[in-house]
């Protein structure tokens, strides 16, 4: 709870202070000993945390499109009116919807064994089980260099080193190739299906789940599956001993054509330029694996407990604080683009997101 209360510091500074004087050449004392004040008052608050509990305990996992999302959204709403935001209103839009469906998946040789994977985000389902030896990758780049057609009945498993842990979260994007543009390459070569290590840093049996990219405007149109870092270390053993290695799958992931979201967005309304608007926010869902307290539970609860804090102060702000909790991030930033174009008309009075 103490991360989560610093991390409100910051937020309260740069909001306060920017709403304050965002075309300004300078932050007055004032401002700053105001800020200073905020802060202590935020070191005592448990807000944040209360929001973030609220969110994950009363709502749970959210995934984008899907009823808990939608009732997700009606608390952002109830949440805003209870902490007194002048406006508290939701922005739908619609977007497709992609659910997860079953998966069984188990080595079949040398010998038996369950493995512990999550379907990735856009995966198309398996027609039938799929029943297929593994052609071993050593990383994404040994997966580019196929030829095409050369994976027909066969399913590719992608390894790679498990993400490096760091606080800046740097080996992310590095190992993330695999999973966003790997079922391109094993699709080009036939393969009945592909398998990847997960995008994470964890020790334990804990599939990490993400969305994959597009190709053009196109999904992918077989199964892709993302096990956990001790699932692909032994089948990476496995492969260094040169046994040979089939797997058994079954995907329902799917697509299930167009639903509705949205964004929730909260306005405290400026005192002297209530047009000009310094935006703030989170989004709202999360992946349907977990109840997403940090990603982006956390983020949602930050900006609103700052925001809110900034709201009690006798004087308010001369522009406009708006938080808005955006929707179906998680499957591809919907939420963030519907904003863009549901606000395009007015972009140019928002100072700062």
């Amino acid at each position: 709870m103490k991360a989560l209360k610093n991390i409100t510091l910051g937020a309260i500074f740069c909001t306060l202070s920017i709403s304050a004087a965002a075309k300004d050449s300078l932050i007055t004392d004032e401002q700053k000993q105001t800020a200073q004040q905020l802060m202590q008052t935020a070191l005592k608050s448990d807000l944040g945390y209360e929001i973030v509990e609220s969110l994950t305990t009363e709502i749970g996992p959210r995934l984008g499109g899907s009823e808990a999302e939608k009732r997700a959204r009606d608390w952002g709403v109830e949440l805003g009116k209870e902490l007194g935001f002048d406006r508290a209103v939701i922005e739908e839009f619609t977007m497709p919807f992609w659910d997860r469906g079953h998966l069984h998946i188990s080595l079949t040789s040398p010998y038996n064994q369950e493995l512990y994977g999550s379907a990735l985000g856009g995966a198309a389902p398996s027609e039938q089980e799929i029943n297929a030896p593994i052609v071993y990758f050593r990383d994404i780049h040994a997966l580019k260099a196929i030829k095409d057609g050369s994976l027909k009945g066969k399913v590719a498993f992608v390894d790679g080193e498990p993400m490096v842990k760091s606080q800046t979260g740097e080996g992310y994007s590095p190992s993330n190739q695999k999973r966003r543009i790997g079922w391109q390459h094993a699709q080009r070569g036939g393969a009945e299906a592909l398998v990847v290590r997960s995008v994470g840093s964890d020790s334990h049996r804990f599939p990490h789940t993400g969305m994959m990219s597009k190709d053009g405007d196109k999904w992918a149109n077989i199964p892709v599956i993302a096990i956990s870092n001790p699932d692909a270390d032994h089948l990476r053993r496995l492969h260094n001993l040169k046994k040979p290695l089939a797997i058994s799958l079954h995907s329902g992931s799917d697509w299930q054509g167009e639903v509705t979201s949205g964004n929730v967005v909260l306005d405290l309304i400026g005192s002297e330029k209530p047009e000009e608007i310094v935006l703030i926010g989170g989004h709202l869902d999360s992946w349907d694996l977990g109840t997403g307290a940090v990603d982006d539970g956390a983020g949602v609860a930050i900006t609103t407990a700052a925001a809110k804090l900034i709201a009690n102060l006798p004087k308010r702000p001369k522009r406009t604080i708006r938080v808005v909790m955006f929707g179906a991030e998680e499957v591809g930033l919907l939420g963030a683009f519907a904003y863009a174009k549901q606000h395009e008309n007015n972009l140019h009075n928002h100072v700062l997101a």
